[in-house]
């Protein structure tokens, strides 16, 4: 087991109920584990939101950060995992187009 710090920023982070919360999850976890043990330990409406579209057919509202990196679309995947320590960011977007 591992503890892993999930902070979030905006309205997900309303959801979660508090904007930094860790977590003891068994590491290492694939992003699609840690996603399934969130949603069983904060509820389907984290998953909602996280999944939420930028506009109808878009890109994903929010970015997700592990220790400072962008994760994106195939980096969401099973080959790559989060590991004791890690720190995942939540937020929207932090800048306009």
């Amino acid at each position: 087991m591992g503890k892993i710090t999930l902070i979030c920023i905006g309205e997900i982070a309303e959801i979660t109920g508090d904007r930094k919360t860790q977590f003891e999850v068994p590491t290492p976890v694939t992003f699609v584990e840690l996603l399934t043990f969130l949603e069983a330990n904060i509820g389907e409406n984290f998953i909602r939101e996280l999944n939420k579209e930028s506009f109808p057919g878009g890109s994903p509202f929010y970015q997700v950060l592990v220790n400072g990196y962008q994760v994106t679309g195939d980096a969401i995947g099973k080959q790559n995992t989060v590991n004791d320590g890690d720190e995942i960011l939540i937020s929207p977007p932090l800048a306009g187009g």
